[in-house]
């Protein structure tokens, strides 16, 4: 251990903790640490012992150059080139991940071990010249991410449609969205933008093999049967706000409301006028609580009105009745800039007064916050807080030169006492409401003594 400043036998020069294991000591002042953070302190050992070994024999002039190399190659087989997935595999950020691909820097000493040991790849083989060498740990090293965490993978579109011309040609033949998930995709979106014409023939394909619609087949199980549904249709039409067929239909699994419609015509029909009378009376309903709101001093906002109503936001009352909303808006404008009116009456009147106000204590004044005030009157709030600033200064500097006049005097009393005027006696000398800054005092009590000289 080196020596430094505060180096104590046995303690770190830098915490100052005890570096023994001494059993007798407070075992809550030093918690036992965990296997698992023992299994990678005594790994990190390790690799910096071979670090080490392996020192004397590198080539300072193209380390660099042979990191980054290697590092790309690791990217490029573990996660296939995916640097989001590399950087959750080894618990580094995106931009550590980018920075070192780019050869930017070489990487410190905690970051090469940290990758080092959730691979569980030796961390020299990321300094040798020879990229063969890596290859096994490489994959040796994918296999355990894979193993580990499910990782989406990046692809090339070139890799994507060698994938789907081999699953045209593939027997039983697959479903489209099996191909997606064979390449960690969330859909088949991707499918169609690399090649949508072999991906519509994977889903013929797929049609014609007779595995899909099992519903329309023969003694296919149904979803539901048509009493349970009749029922669910009239409980929905006694309710006062009756469920619609087609969310019934979602609610059930279906894919649309085509098979409800089509056996209960009289039920969903007499739901749908139900719901039809229902959305009339709220439509009258909102125009009247529009046409309300106008005649309100001061009107109230589009968001209090959608709020009496009900309504999560105020799009419902757009889409309806724009030219009422658009009325409303006009209203708050001009009462805006009414307001803003008023507001810069009470700022330029603020910047006649003295001592000049601060814009915190003006703003707690006429109940707005500091940025709104600010953004609704920018020059005056401007104003205001330079001439505060100003204010601010030149007190401070009248201050300053009342304490120079009152320690000049000070210290010739002192020395028609013959006493020596130093700092701590002319300090004890002062009004209980002089300005006691240590630097401008100790400069007033030696120009001071320097003028009796």
């Amino acid at each position: 251990m080196p020596l430094t400043v505060y180096s104590r036998p046995g303690y770190c020069s830098r915490c100052q903790l005890w570096l023994g294991n001494n059993e007798n000591r407070d075992s809550s002042e030093h918690p036992v640490q965990s296997a698992t953070e023992d299994a990678e302190a005594f790994w990190h050992a390790k690799a910096i012992g071979e670090l080490l070994a392996l020192a004397p024999s590198l080539n300072c002039a193209s380390l660099r150059a042979v990191f980054t190399a290697n590092f790309q190659s690791c990217v490029e087989v573990i996660t296939e080139g995916n640097r989001n997935a590399f950087a959750q595999a080894v618990r580094l950020s995106h931009s550590a991940v980018h920075c070192q691909l780019r050869g930017k820097a070489l990487p410190r000493i905690g970051t090469l071990l940290r990758i080092g040991y959730h691979l569980r790849i030796p961390v020299i083989v990321f300094l040798e010249s020879d990229p063969a060498s890596a290859v096994a740990h490489w994959e040796r090293a994918k296999g355990a991410v894979r193993l580990g965490r499910r990782l989406s993978s990046s692809r090339t579109p070139r890799q994507v449609y060698l994938v789907l011309k081999k699953a045209v040609r593939e027997q039983p033949p697959p479903r489209l969205s099996e191909i997606a998930c064979r390449l960690s995709y969330k859909g088949v979106e991707r499918l169609y933008q690399v090649d949508r014409n072999l991906s519509k023939q994977i889903a013929a394909n797929y049609r014609k093999s007779g595995r899909s619609h099992w519903w329309r087949k023969p003694g296919a199980t149904r979803i539901c049967s048509q009493a349970d549904i009749r029922n669910l249709l009239e409980r929905s039409l006694a309710q006062e706000r009756p469920v619609s067929a087609h969310h019934m239909a979602a609610s059930l699994g279906y894919a649309n409301d085509g098979y409800i419609q089509h056996n209960f015509p009289d039920l969903c029909r007499a739901i749908g006028e139900k719901i039809k009378r229902q959305k009339s009376v709220r439509i009258a309903a909102m125009e009247m609580a529009l046409k309300n709101a106008l005649k309100e001093d001061p009107v109230p906002t589009l968001n209090e009105v959608r709020w009496r109503l009900g309504y999560s936001n105020s799009d419902t009352l757009r889409s309806h009745f724009p030219d009422l909303c658009e009325r409303i808006l006009e209203r708050h404008r001009a009462l805006r800039q009414r307001r803003i009116g008023e507001l810069r009456k009470i700022l330029q009147a603020a910047l006649t007064v003295w001592p000049a106000p601060s814009l915190v204590g003006i703003c707690k004044r006429v109940g707005f916050s500091r940025p709104a005030l600010v953004e609704m009157c920018p020059a005056e709030c401007a104003a205001i807080r330079s001439r505060y600033l100003r204010g601010r200064r030149e007190a401070s500097q009248q201050r300053k030169e009342e304490l120079v006049q009152e320690v000049r005097q000070i210290v010739q009393r002192l020395h028609r006492e013959d006493k020596c005027p130093t700092v701590e006696r002319v300090t004890a000398l002062l009004q209980k409401t002089t300005l006691r800054e240590w630097k401008t005092l100790s400069m007033a009590v030696k120009a001071a003594r320097q003028e009796l000289d």
